[in-house]
């Protein structure tokens, strides 16, 4: 099987069983798919994968539950939406935290549909992540709050379900569920293979209950300098052990993906 193929086949495997999250928040998972498939096609594409890691956004550190190892298969998570509470305690600013919780999803409109990645997620993905809006509005704090259903529609998504129209305003369904659109993210391209711009954001407590979880697989902490990173790394693996004693977590810098990548490599 050739590595981009095999490459295909996890990736929806994952989707199937619905632990597969969201690239803009598992940064740690992409990271190791790209080491996956760097190893297949060779050191050519080292650059590529670099500028796409480090397009994820500036001083990021991913949260995860387990060890992140390459070639591990995902921890069961533990973490909830009250970590983040925590985690904002620590950073000492409510903008630099980000959840999420992920499903691949059937989303329709009319008599048109298109299978994507849905991610429930908090009102600070664009502040944590390079990941505007090009028209309408982001999710709010409120939106997240009270469960509404309104969502942010990926580009591809937004084409595919409404070809030469304006999607905000109008309703779709998720897995069955109205939603009303309020904004669609700007064109972002592919990374690793997987185009993010087919993803769909709706609020993460909406996505709990549509999911029907009480979990979030990943959390995102952005550091406020670099300098800072490995000290903060410290302090949130600290605080979530403190939680949930005899759990382990990983906290996985940009920085860290790249250089496993150079030392499969050998570069």
């Amino acid at each position: 099987m050739r590595a981009g193929e095999a490459f295909r086949v996890a990736v929806d495997s994952l989707r199937a069983n619905r632990l597969r999250s969201v690239l803009t928040m598992l940064g740690v998972i992409i990271g190791v798919a790209a080491v996956v498939v760097l190893v297949a096609i060779g050191s050519g594409a080292k650059r590529e994968v670099e500028t796409q890691v480090q397009g994820l956004g500036s001083n990021l550190i991913v949260v995860v539950p387990g060890k992140a190892r390459f070639g591990s298969a995902p921890s069961v998570s533990r973490l909830t939406l009250e970590d983040t509470r925590e985690l904002t305690r620590i950073v000492g600013n409510p903008d630099a935290v980000a959840a999420t919780v992920a499903s691949g999803e059937t989303l329709r409109a009319g008599q048109r549909e298109f299978f994507g990645t849905v991610n429930g997620v908090t009102d600070t993905v664009p502040q944590v992540f390079d990941r505007p809006v090009a028209r309408g509005r982001y999710l709010t704090a409120a939106d997240v709050a009270t469960r509404r259903r309104v969502a942010v529609l990926g580009s591809v998504v937004a084409q595919r379900l409404f070809p030469d129209e304006d999607p905000v305003g109008r309703q779709v369904s998720i897995a069955g569920v109205r939603f009303r659109v309020i904004g669609v993210l700007a064109e972002k391209g592919t990374a690793f293979g997987v185009s993010v711009d087919e993803d769909t954001h709706i609020p993460l407590t909406t996505a709990q209950r549509l999911f029907g979880v009480d979990r979030v697989d990943a959390l995102a902490v952005k550091a406020p300098s670099t300098e800072s990173i490995e000290e903060l790394q410290a302090s949130l693996i600290d605080a979530l052990k403190a939680k949930y004693p005899g759990e382990e977590f990983s906290a996985v810098t940009q920085t860290q993906i790249l250089g496993t990548i150079g030392r499969i490599l050998g570069m």
